[in-house]
């Protein structure tokens, strides 16, 4: 059985670049197919496509996150999420820089404070996603 119309938490919306907006297992397989031709060869494209057949395969939770999260990096990487082209996922001056422009009054010690409440939370995110994918191995590796 495959699992190709199972929806993402949340929709993926590139600002720039050749990818539609995605909001489902479908969507993203339609996009990878329109890269240009070359992109599939890229480490980030490569992961990506790995994770969506995954997640198309087992329909499980995990994996359509683990796609997502590919995918998303995978369009940062090349800056198709900012209109300048820059990536927003990663480098924390790009973000704080970014800040400070769209809020020039914001203080720097808040920049910095906002950031690490962001980390803070990608952590926990991880963490709990770690968990959860150990407990359900351990559940795996138990004998009937």
């Amino acid at each position: 059985m495959d699992y190709w119309h199972k929806s993402f938490k949340y929709r993926i919306t590139p600002k720039r670049g050749p990818m539609p907006q995605m909001s489902s297992l479908i969507d993203a397989k339609g996009a990878l197919l329109e890269l240009p031709q070359g992109y599939l060869r890229r480490v980030h494209w490569l992961r990506a496509g790995h994770a969506l057949l995954a997640a198309s395969q087992t329909g499980r939770p995990i994996d359509i996150q683990w796609a997502f999260d590919t995918l998303v990096a995978a369009v940062d990487e090349e800056g198709w999420f900012d209109r300048h082209g820059e990536n927003i996922t990663t480098e924390p001056h790009r973000l704080d820089c970014w800040m400070k422009v769209k809020n020039p009054a914001v203080p720097d010690e808040l920049v910095r404070l906002e950031l690490m409440i962001s980390n803070a939370k990608i952590v926990e995110k991880l963490t709990a996603d770690i968990n959860e994918l150990e407990s359900e191995l351990s559940h795996r590796a138990k004998p009937s």
